[in-house]
């Protein structure tokens, strides 16, 4: 979970103090640590409090993470020896953090990394040496926080909330910091949370170089609904003589980082196209999906930045006070990748992001898209791969989407992009693992909104895909037309944040002839993910088994009479990994 500024209720004080007084006589397992960790969520209660004073509150972010560091033991300026490489952005970062980690490692140094959120268990958010820290290790750092931070509480002045324990992601950002410290890592790379100006992680004032990665419409309600207001959050992190480097943006993007940069006093640089180095030579990544070239790029230039600092005393600092056109930042030059740069490339291993899973008469297609501009690539992605793999199959293959979509994310404007795949059948869930009797782990819990909540999204999503499905005009638009798209996906055009051209191409290239698909509107919305992963895949992967008490729809002919079944799980990260929580526990 990602928190902005919260606002601790009488009945977080309770849940804190209870769990204060009772861990200590337990053994300090790793599920004990996450059952603790849990009651520092916001519940849906209180989140609806925090957003109604947000605004007012949200410069005080800051105040308290360092207050809480203080309360560690942990002075802002200790950081400066983990020489943090620092990202924020819409899409990628997870991506781009995971290239630096392992474009660093196989440079020879103690990397750790800190990213959110996570798919299967809370530890994958922290890595040492690219494997999630161990979870009697996590445990020894957790308490070793918890307990500083509860016996501290009340010595501090001031704000009465600054004297609680911090909040869920505030908390693991600061045992993010306690970890790497002790672990003498040579490296931290810090993923923001949410936005950057006012996230969590935005208390580190000297990172050694800090990355931007493609910026779109995403957790609008907190970031604004445009994407000049999002970009002015994400460069937020810019610190004065800290070179920036981000991606080709949007020109209103573009021209809003410039403005930050220089009122922040860093140095901004745009990335070159993967193309420009080795001299045009192909370089192997070892995430698929277009979109990972964007965040190959940017990562090689972060870590060119972080080895020439670290190494050569290099800063890349220049003054750009009269720099008034964006066209003109400067773009920096593809290099002769070295072995370790290559290595690192093909060698990252990032869960959840157009991932491939194989059984018997089922192969899953898992990305955790969850903006317009990211399914967008989700469907590029999948459709290439998944017509690879039925020219390869012999009888009929059937396409089944499983998605979800919730709070501010817009189902319409992303199942209108995935629509023209044509679905043989489309079932919708929420993010719950399981149902009934059968309980989630500790890792799935989220309280940040309601069972019920959660419930009514995947009930709304479907009837939303179904309204798509009867409103669908099968004649093909022209390449250049945005007509009869959802007002969302016209807003996102209009304001730069989605290629209206390459909708529309993606959009004709999905009625070609070539799909093997029928296409259908059948639907069904689901419970749980385990009950929408049986009744996708027909009961044929062996290790999705229902409970005897499961009602679920019967499976159509058309489905039971096809050779091999194509499953797309998209729409949310924590959706993926609920999914890969049943289909590959055992991820790293």
């Amino acid at each position: 979970m990602k928190c902005m500024v919260s606002l601790i209720t009488f009945s977080r004080k309770v849940m804190t103090s209870a769990a204060a007084s009772t861990h200590k006589s337990k053994m300090h397992s790793y599920k004990d640590a996450i059952q603790t960790l849990n009651t520092l969520q916001s519940n849906a209660e209180t989140l609806a409090k925090i957003a109604s004073t947000r605004d007012s509150r949200r410069h005080l972010n800051i105040p308290h993470m360092i207050n809480y560091l203080k309360r560690c033991d942990i002075e802002v300026p200790d950081l400066d020896k983990l020489q943090v490489i620092h990202i924020s952005g819409t899409k990628g970062k997870g991506s781009t953090s995971a290239f630096c980690e392992s474009i660093l490692r196989h440079h020879g140094y103690k990397t750790g990394m800190f990213s959110s959120p996570h798919l299967v268990t809370v530890n994958e958010r922290f890595r040492l040496n690219g494997r999630p820290v161990a979870k009697d290790l996590f445990s020894q750092y957790f308490w070793e926080v918890y307990n500083k931070l509860d016996t501290t509480k009340h010595q501090v002045e001031g704000d009465p909330d600054a004297r609680q324990m911090p909040a869920y992601f505030s908390f693991l950002t600061v045992m993010a910091c306690h970890m790497f410290l002790k672990e003498n890592v040579d490296v931290a790379i810090f993923e923001v949370g949410i936005g950057g100006e006012y996230d969590s992680t935005n208390f580190l004032q000297s990172p050694v170089v800090c990355g931007v990665t493609s910026l779109g419409l995403d957790h609008t309600s907190v970031l604004g609904d445009t994407i000049d207001k999002i970009a002015w959050q994400k460069a937020g992190i810019f610190k004065r003589n800290v070179p920036a480097v981000t991606v080709p943006q949007p020109p209103a993007a573009m021209s809003v980082l410039l403005n930050r940069t220089k009122e922040k006093g860093a140095s901004l640089y745009v990335t070159p196209s993967l193309d420009s180095y080795n001299n045009g030579e192909s370089v192997h990544l070892g995430i698929a999906g277009s979109m990972q070239r964007y965040n190959a790029t940017l990562a090689l230039q972060l870590c060119r930045i972080w080895l020439d600092n670290h190494r050569k005393g290099i800063k890349w600092i220049c003054d750009q006070s009269d720099l008034h056109d964006w066209e003109k930042i400067p773009s920096l030059d593809g290099i002769v990748l070295t072995e370790e740069m290559r290595n690192g490339l093909s060698k990252c291993y990032w869960p959840g992001r157009n991932q491939v899973l194989s059984r018997p008469g089922v192969t899953y297609y898992l990305d955790g898209a969850h903006t317009i501009e990211s399914i967008q690539q989700c469907m590029e992605w999948f459709l290439q791969a998944s017509r690879k793999e039925a020219s390869k199959r012999k009888g009929r293959v059937c396409r089944i989407l499983v998605f979800n979509a919730t709070r501010d994310r817009n189902s319409t404007a992303m199942l209108s992009i995935l629509k023209p795949l044509n679905f043989d059948a489309a079932v919708f869930c929420p993010n719950l693992a399981f149902t009934g009797t059968v309980s989630n782990t500790p890792d799935q819990i989220n309280r940040t909104v309601t069972k019920e909540k959660q419930l009514s999204f995947s009930q709304v999503n479907k009837k939303i895909w179904d309204q798509i499905n009867a409103q669908s005009d099968e004649t093909p638009q022209s390449s250049n037309s945005t007509t009869n798209k959802p007002n969302i996906i016209d807003s996102a055009v209009q304001n730069g944040a989605l290629n209206a051209n390459q909708f529309d191409l993606n959009r004709n290239n999905c009625n070609s002839n070539e799909i093997p698909s029928e296409g259908s509107a059948e639907s069904h919305a689901f419970p749980c993910i385990l009950q929408a992963l049986y009744w996708a895949g027909q009961g044929r992967d062996t290790n999705v088994k229902l409970p005897t008490d499961a009602d679920i729809p019967p499976i159509s002919d058309k489905l039971q009479d096809s050779t091999h079944i194509q499953i797309l799980i998209t729409g949310s990260l924590h959706l993926v990994g609920g999914a890969l929580g049943l289909l590959n526990p055992d991820l790293w």
